[in-house]
């Protein structure tokens, strides 16, 4: 029962007027990521990550347990949900130099290092089928291959996009509006245009901010 203000590394938690705390477990010093993933069958699955450096699972009577650990502390993890072979994959990023870990809705609430992986994203986007993502302090825009969320290699249908490198500024932040893949830097804003990556091209809708 809480909601996000700010952005990137400047969010912050804040409880919704009239809600009740849901649960008095002491796991560490404070949340930075949270979602509720619902997979095949749907199984519903309640994870938060804590800045001591674990993510936690908690079931509907608000009872948490530790479901992966091995994370660096106070990081701001992203995570994205793709279909992949009939089920939703709930993916995940912490930002660091743990690559990209997966859970794909088991009982156990065991998460797979996605070994393919060695990229650490900030930031995660499902669209047309495929992962888009980015790297912390990068202009770089990467796309996985169709259908295949955690393969960013392949050399005919993944790839890389330099975002508008303008006064040497980075991506702040993606995000998915109407259909359209958003690229938003500190200075100006673009859409990705295009459905395959011979028909891609980035294009600047906004040129000048702050």
């Amino acid at each position: 029962n809480f909601y996000v203000l700010g952005i990137g590394k400047n969010r912050r938690n804040r409880k919704v007027p009239g809600a009740s705390r849901f649960t008095a477990a002491a796991t560490g010093t404070r949340y930075t990521w949270g979602t509720r993933h619902y997979s095949k069958g749907s199984y519903r699955k309640t994870f938060i990550y804590n800045t001591n450096g674990t993510i936690y699972h908690m079931d509907d009577n608000g009872n948490v347990a530790s479901s992966q650990t091995g994370f660096a502390l106070n990081m701001y993890p992203c995570s994205e949900v793709m279909r992949v072979a009939s089920n939703d994959i709930l993916y995940f990023s912490a930002g660091d130099t743990t690559g990209m870990y997966s859970h794909d809705g088991n009982i156990g609430n065991t998460w797979t290092k996605e070994t393919n992986v060695t990229l650490n994203f900030v930031g995660m986007v499902s669209h047309l089928d495929r992962l888009f993502a980015f790297e912390e302090d990068s202009d770089i825009l990467r796309f996985s291959k169709n259908l295949d969320p955690t393969n960013f290699t392949d050399s005919t249908d993944a790839g890389q996009i330099t975002i508008g490198a303008k006064r040497g500024s980075k991506i702040s932040f993606i995000v998915l509006l109407n259909g359209t893949l958003y690229i938003v830097k500190p200075d100006s804003i673009f859409r990705l245009a295009g459905r395959t990556p011979a028909e891609f091209e980035v294009i600047e809708v906004v040129p000048s901010l702050g």
